[in-house]
């Protein structure tokens, strides 16, 4: 063998080992919580079926009756029925966080994050967090959240009542109720 020629070549000494990867981070454990579901879908009935809209913007001055669904973004001062459409949808009322009705609310079905004097739900009624009934509320089948806000009378209806005079007659101020 000559020694002209190495047999190996040798690492430099200078040369660095790459260090040790270490294992990715996990993520911490979460606790998962379930995204709370949309009020204005909670009644059964798509919001696609609003036919009439209060926008946040508009005061109107009520009664407001109609068919099919109805939103209210603004302010309704006066009563609010809504009955079923001509498709036997049920009436709906979806009464937003900036919608307020100075009145009775009356439709099969109510969903109410917002701010109501009455509230007559002939089927279905939910109240979310942030809704506030000032005079009474009349349902059939009633559903609040924590947080939700009623001051008056709470009154389950009954077969064969008609709730909307109850409703008024209970929520009349009190001369109109002494002089009747």
């Amino acid at each position: 063998m000559s020694s002209d020629t190495p047999d190996a070549v040798e690492a430099p000494a200078t040369a660095t080992a790459t260090p040790p990867v270490a294992p990715a981070a996990q993520p911490a454990a979460t606790t998962e919580v379930a995204p709370r579901p949309d009020p204005m879908t909670l009644v059964h009935s798509p919001v696609d079926r609003i036919v009439t809209m209060i926008g946040a913007d508009m005061r109107v001055q009520g009664p407001l009756i109609g068919r099919g669904g109805v939103a209210i973004k603004g302010v309704v001062d006066g009563d609010v029925l809504v009955e079923d459409d001509s498709d036997g949808h049920s009436g709906t009322i979806w009464i937003t966080e900036t919608g307020r009705v100075n009145g009775v609310v009356k439709a099969r079905r109510i969903v109410v994050l917002g701010t109501v004097d009455a509230v007559v739900a002939l089927n279905h009624l939910v109240l979310a967090q942030t809704a506030r009934v000032t005079r009474g509320v009349w349902y059939e089948c009633m559903r609040a959240d924590p947080g939700a806000e009623v001051e008056g009378i709470m009154t389950r209806i009954r077969p064969g009542c008609d709730p909307l005079t109850e409703a008024r007659r209970m929520t009349a101020p009190r001369e109109e109720v002494a002089t009747t």
